[in-house]
């Protein structure tokens, strides 16, 4: 019975460290490395700089509703790419890149989750997005695999094999 709870304890911790991985590298690599124009567009919204042509206006109206943005942290990256092919011939590409933030704007009481998206189909101009989103999905998001993961170092701990004293030898 240990050794089956055991091997469960090394699935769950291999399970949970793929799990964090595949969580929290976009997010490191969206810190360092991210677009700098959708990094514009929240300058832009803390009136320190100027959106990309495309977000101007989406920024404008926001400014209006919520104030300029106090502050902002990252919490969220994401960049897929997509093929689609029809059976008559047609075929689009699409590339998306989405990123969140825990925002605090002047005139809003409480953070929100501000989800920056900018959109390129086919040859068509960029596109770009912003949306709220609710932040305790995007802590229950982040919480919940490191969550998992020490609990399966937990379980992993607990269950050391007991390593036999050999008799000593003559």
């Amino acid at each position: 019975m240990k050794s089956r709870y055991r091997s469960f304890a090394i699935i769950l911790l291999v399970v949970s460290t793929l799990w964090m991985l595949l969580i929290y590298v976009p997010l490191a690599y969206g810190l360092f490395f991210g677009p700098q124009d959708l990094q514009a567009i929240i300058q832009a919204l803390e009136n320190r700089g100027t959106a990309p042509p495309a977000a101007a206006a989406m920024v404008q109206q926001a400014i209006t509703a919520a104030g300029p943005l106090q502050r902002a942290v990252q919490v969220g990256y994401f960049r897929g790419a997509s093929f689609n092919t029809k059976l008559n011939g047609d075929s689009h590409t699409e590339n998306r890149v989405q990123t969140s933030y825990i925002a605090w704007f002047q005139r809003l009481p409480k953070p929100i989750l501000l989800i920056l998206e900018r959109k390129q189909q086919d040859d068509v101009p960029e596109t770009y997005g912003i949306a709220e989103g609710e932040p305790m999905s995007m802590a229950r998001a982040l919480a919940f695999p490191v969550v998992l993961f020490v609990f399966s170092i937990i379980a992993f701990w607990r269950t050391k094999p007991k390593v036999p004293i050999l008799p000593a030898q003559t």
